[in-house]
């Protein structure tokens, strides 16, 4: 082959991993819109969900909570959907990334974006499972695993991401009888 024609294939595969790589991109950038607010949720807050922009919204901890929760249909069943629906379409879309690239290995751009979704939705769950600890048998319990579920998950995938390992280079020692000047022989493999 031609080093014209390996430059032609090289070109084409760089233009494709491009454009996939600015897709993940923008797919993160909706998850990062869409679970913002989370990251303002304090302890006694509850959340509902904006139908026209699918973007989270916070009840602030007050007297009228539960009317404004009432009003809007908003319950923890509701928020259990909510949750159920939107982490499984957001890890989904994470393992399509990770499965792109050989192990965790996403551009820094990428992995920047990821951090600040994991890190946002993190202190958010947590203060808003605070929220819920209260009330065991109204279905708080049940909203409770589940956020810890999430959170649970969002500390492995970010464990994941900080992975730093050196590549491995197996190294082999070959004995060599015939030739005992060339006896150590490291091949490495990739």
């Amino acid at each position: 082959m031609s080093n014209k024609h390996n430059s032609k294939l090289y070109n084409t595969h760089m233009k494709t991993t491009v454009l996939q790589t600015n897709d993940y991109i923008k797919g993160l950038q909706i998850f990062n819109e869409r679970f913002k607010n989370i990251g303002e949720i304090e302890k006694g807050d509850k959340i509902g969900k904006n139908a026209d922009n699918d973007k989270y919204i916070i009840y602030k901890g007050c007297k009228l909570q539960k009317l404004w929760r009432w009003l809007y249909s908003e319950d923890r069943k509701t928020t259990f959907g909510y949750f159920d629906k939107d982490f499984k379409e957001f890890f989904g879309y994470c393992d399509s990334i990770k499965n792109k690239h050989t192990g965790f290995a996403p551009t820094k751009k990428i992995e920047e974006i990821l951090m600040n979704i994991i890190n946002n939705v993190i202190t958010g769950l947590y203060c808003l499972k605070e929220s819920y600890n209260n009330h065991p048998n109204d279905g708080g319990e049940k909203l409770c695993c589940k956020i810890d579920s999430i959170i649970l998950t969002l500390i492995d995938m970010k464990q994941e991401i900080n992975k730093k390992d050196p590549p491995s280079l197996p190294q082999m020692i070959h004995i060599n009888k015939k030739n005992p000047s060339t006896s150590l022989m490291t091949s490495v493999s990739f």
